[in-house]
Parts: C-alpha cells; sequence; structure tokens
C-alpha cells in the first residue's frame, strides 16, 4: 500500500501566507524600537544625555547633528596627561541641556535608529555651543565654530586628541 500525498492548498496560497508571516515578523522586529523618522518632524521634551553628542527625549534616541564629540570612554592629552574628554563633553552637554525643554528638528536617521536632530535648549543651539566649547569637532556644519575653538585653544585642541570616529574604529562597540 503506498502512501499518496495531496496538497491542501493550491501554490499562491502557500506564497501568500508565507508573505504574510515574512511581514508579520518583520513587524515584531521593530517594536520597542527608536522609529525611522521621515520628512520634516519635530521632538521635543525633558532630555536626558546619554553622551557628548547624543540624548533622549521620552523614548527618542537623538544625536545632535553637524558634530562628533568624543565617546565616553574616550581620553585626550593636555599638558601630556591624560584626561577623561569624552566624559568631559558628556558633562557639558549635560549642562546645556539636561532636565531642560529640548526641542528638535529632525533632519534624518543613523544606522543605530536615532534621530539625527539640530537642537536647542534654551534658545541655545546645542551642537554649536559644543563646538565652539571645543568638546566636538565638526562634521556637517560648525566649521566656523570649529576654527574659533582651535583658535583659543578650547577643548579638545588645547591638546592632542584621536578623532572620535577613529577612536570608535580602534575601539569597535556601539556606545549604549
Amino acid at each position: 500500500m503506498a502512501l499518496r500525498f495531496t496538497r491542501r492548498w493550491p501554490l499562491p496560497l502557500d506564497i501568500a501566507g508565507a508573505l504574510v508571516l515574512a511581514l508579520g515578523l518583520a513587524w515584531l522586529g521593530t517594536q520597542g524600537r527608536a522609529p525611522i523618522w521621515s520628512g520634516e518632524q519635530e521632538v521635543s521634551g525633558v532630555a536626558r544625555v546619554v553622551d557628548g553628542d547624543s540624548l533622549r527625549i521620552g523614548n527618542a534616541e537623538i544625536r545632535l547633528y553637524g558634530i562628533d564629540a568624543p565617546e565616553r570612554s574616550q581620553t585626550c592629552e593636555r599638558d601630556g596627561r591624560s584626561w577623561p574628554c569624552g566624559e568631559a563633553a558628556r558633562r557639558r552637554l549635560a549642562d546645556l541641556a539636561e532636565y531642560r525643554l529640548v526641542r528638535c528638528k529632525v533632519r534624518d536617521t543613523d544606522r543605530y535608529r536615532r534621530a539625527v536632530s539640530e537642537c536647542e535648549a534654551g534658545g541655545a543651539d546645542l551642537a554649536r555651543q559644543m563646538a565652539l566649547d571645543g568638546l566636538a569637532v565638526a562634521e556637517s556644519g560648525y566649521f566656523v565654530e570649529e576654527v574659533r575653538a582651535r583658535v583659543n585653544g578650547r577643548g579638545l585642541w588645547a591638546g592632542q586628541f584621536v578623532r572620535p570616529s577613529e577612536w570608535r574604529r580602534a575601539h569597535p562597540h556601539r556606545p549604549h
């Protein structure tokens, strides 16, 4: 006696079912993550600083547009001594923004799904101030502010440092 296999559904329904399952799993995988931002959106609220160029407003993870600050564990050199430039950058951004009302205009999304944004608190452009204080390097703007910090020997420019992007390549891990 031979067993005979019969199809229960036609092939197109198998493909449609697999597609629905794949889309459902993909949707579930995005739950609990920061949203992908599009268009002209704004985020505002009380900020909590993560590092020298990142903060959180509610569940939104924000990265400041136009600058790159040292990572929290990064050190620099000044007067022949090591100093915690990453922590200094985090503290300065905290002085400017933490537990204050921050308004951010979302420009893009980075590979970590953070909203890359122009942010202000108390009337001050946060990225501009970080560049002026010499605690961030210019990436996409704020070059004049970086030059002023260099000329005046502020922050990172008071000694030697490895650019944050190069430091991250040498120390690969996601900062948060």
